[in-house]
């Protein structure tokens, strides 16, 4: 089992699930094998790789850069949920930028010239899912599903066309 702090973003959040799961598939090598500066640099190498995959990357930024903008960052960052950081990590793994590169953008990250936020909050919408589809299914009404933490009745009004007197259901089936 894995647990995660609940305080942090979603990007850490997946960084760090991702390096747990590393430090559980292997088990033997990092235990005991190694000493355990290289054990969590492992382990954060396993992760970045699995949330950035170098061929994705290129496909995003291209094979040999002698710069990234910050603008390239965001787009990565907002598309794979990973941090700057990590995007800029995995670009130097991946050969995408020198280390010159990469020194440079880890200096302007210490300067604090880059805006780690994603832009918006992250949440996870299968509860919401969930309560449409039994509103769709009528097995609750959208109040009954507005009773469910985090979500708004007037979200399923809108959602699915309902009203005071209940949900419109013309052109619906079972899912």
């Amino acid at each position: 089992m894995i647990l995660v702090n609940g305080a942090l973003s979603g990007e850490q959040k997946r960084f760090a699930l991702c390096h747990e799961l590393a430090h559980m598939i292997f088990p033997s090598l990092f235990q005991h094998v190694l000493p355990i500066e290289i054990r969590e640099e492992s382990a954060n190498w396993f992760a970045g790789a699995l949330l950035l995959l170098a061929t994705a990357l290129r496909d995003q930024l291209g094979r040999k850069r002698r710069s990234l903008s910050w603008y390239e960052l965001g787009e990565v960052q907002r598309q794979f949920g990973v941090s700057c950081y990590w995007i800029a990590r995995r670009c130097r793994e991946a050969g995408i930028i020198a280390r010159d590169t990469y020194r440079e953008l880890l200096d302007q990250y210490g300067r604090g010239e880059w805006d780690e936020s994603p832009g918006e909050e992250e949440s996870s919408t299968r509860l919401r899912r969930l309560a449409v589809r039994a509103i769709t299914e009528g097995v609750a009404t959208p109040k009954e599903a507005a009773a469910l933490p985090g979500v708004q009745q007037e979200e399923f009004d809108a959602l699915l066309g309902s009203s005071e007197s209940g949900v419109e259901r013309a052109g619906t089936r079972p899912l």
